[in-house]
């Protein structure tokens, strides 16, 4: 899911709707009820990753995978949805992937993609940037290879929080910090490790949110991140799940989730 603060609507694309089987409809959240709004665009898939460019007022996709099953290699391809229209804008640029994490990053007017698994069974630590022409490969350090992190661009401090997901070996607890020319480890504190969880940055609070993930069980819990430390948010809420969406609706103050799998395939949506 991407918010698109140009029209005030939650844009969601594709995803797992049983094990192993993806989708390739389009939704829309106007803080209220879904829409389905377009049956043409990128191939159904899932794991991919999106998040909304302001500058260019259109919702960027990349990469994914078509199913489980498949035998196919993860995607490559590069798509932005203006409201209307799908449009596949590139067809190079990062490794084809899937269980990435992307990230707007409003300052710089650039989409931040980082890591993310590939076909051969490569696990991938790479930065590259969207310009809203062409992909830029900008880091090859920083945060160990991983998939199933979360990242959300923290616009009052200028910064791309990632933090946790899994390298293969173990799931991961660590948080990092882009500013657009490299890579800082931060905080000694923070939510168990994980990966499968979402992120979404509150710019009322100035809070990244998290909710969520899994290492061998779901969680249901909910943490925020200050740009200092991580807080854990003692509230209820959704049933403990993991690769569910979220994405901050600023108009409405909120953000919102959707989905997941928690033991079964979740369709049920909250605001926070």
């Amino acid at each position: 899911m991407a918010y698109d603060s140009a029209r005030s609507t939650t844009v969601l694309f594709g995803g797992a709707v049983a094990l192993g089987v993806p989708s390739g409809d389009t939704w829309e959240w106007n803080g209220t009820s879904w829409s389905r709004v377009a049956a043409t665009g990128p191939t159904p898939r899932m794991n991919h990753a999106m998040a909304f460019d302001r500058a260019r007022s259109s919702t960027v996709l990349f990469g994914g995978y078509d199913s489980l099953f498949s035998g196919a290699a993860p995607r490559g391809d590069t798509w932005t949805w203006n409201g209307t229209l799908w449009s596949r804008v590139a067809t190079t640029g990062p490794t084809p992937r899937m269980n990435h994490a992307m990230a707007y990053d409003s300052t710089r007017e650039k989409t931040v993609l980082f890591g993310g698994w590939t076909h051969s069974n490569l696990y991938l630590g790479d930065t590259w940037e969207w310009n809203g022409t062409s992909w830029n490969q900008v880091a090859t350090t920083g945060p160990s290879p991983r998939i199933l992190s979360a990242m959300a661009y923290d616009s009052a401090r200028g910064k791309t929080v990632l933090f946790g997901g899994y390298d293969g070996s173990m799931y991961l607890a660590d948080t990092w910090e882009w500013s657009g020319t490299g890579w800082t480890q931060v905080a000694a504190t923070s939510p168990s490790a994980r990966g499968g969880h979402a992120m979404a940055y509150d710019s009322a609070r100035g809070k990244t949110v998290l909710f969520g993930g899994n290492n061998i069980q779901s969680w249901g819990d909910t943490w925020e991140w200050d740009g200092v430390q991580w807080s854990e948010v003692s509230t209820t809420g959704p049933s403990a799940r993991s690769n569910h969406a979220m994405a901050y609706d600023s108009a409405r103050a909120s953000t919102f989730l959707f989905g997941g799998y928690g033991g079964h395939s979740l369709g049920d949506t909250w605001a926070f």
